[in-house]
């Protein structure tokens, strides 16, 4: 089996819907755990690629392998792990949403999960000191995770543009879906 695509992001963006959309194809191998985090834990990373491939428990002759984790767009030392363990012709999928929008959805999500003791406007202004560990700032990065243009230089920095496929949440998800679906399928 050969992955040849990894969806990076971004959180809050649809990548939940598209990978749901996409399991059902037969063509398409999506592994049961949909977020791995395999590339982003230096722990998980360190078990090598037989730990990786043990997720794709469903694989049977799919063409299109892949995972969905809107986790590796956030962290740039993804990128070089990605290309190191699936190779140079792997495929990204981006999929985008407007940054407050993206940013509200993330802190309700915080929010119900319990995580989250502030009202918006005062976690925005606490994200600052919310930088600690790897964990925390993925919580609490509401502001830091919509900082799309930062968070792509470290993967166009290791991929060619003709790697990727952009998807804008409202453009492509909500309104245009069954044209997304094609656009999908035509890149993997």
């Amino acid at each position: 089996m050969e992955q040849n695509f990894v969806c990076i992001g971004a959180q809050k963006a649809g990548t939940t819907t598209l990978a749901d959309i996409l399991s059902v194809h037969p063509d398409i191998c999506i592994p049961p755990v949909k977020e791995t985090k395999y590339f982003l834990f230096p722990e998980d990373y360190a078990k090598g690629k037989s730990f990786y491939d043990a997720y794709f428990s469903n694989y049977a002759g799919q063409k299109a392998v892949g995972e969905f984790d809107p986790d590796y767009l956030m962290f740039p030392e993804t990128a070089a792990r990605i290309r190191e363990t699936l190779g140079d012709n792997i495929k990204l999928i981006v999929v985008i949403r407007h940054p407050a929008d993206r940013a509200y959805s993330h802190y309700l999500m915080t929010k119900r999960k319990g995580l989250e003791p502030h009202a918006f406007e005062a976690a925005l202004a606490a994200e600052a000191t919310r930088k600690g560990d790897l964990k925390t700032r993925k919580i609490f990065g509401y502001l830091e995770r919509g900082m799309y243009g930062r968070q792509l230089q470290a993967f166009l920095q290791v991929f060619p543009a003709a790697n990727f496929l952009f998807l804008e949440f409202e453009r492509d998800l909500i309104r245009g879906r069954a044209d997304m679906v094609q656009r999908v399928q035509a890149f993997l």
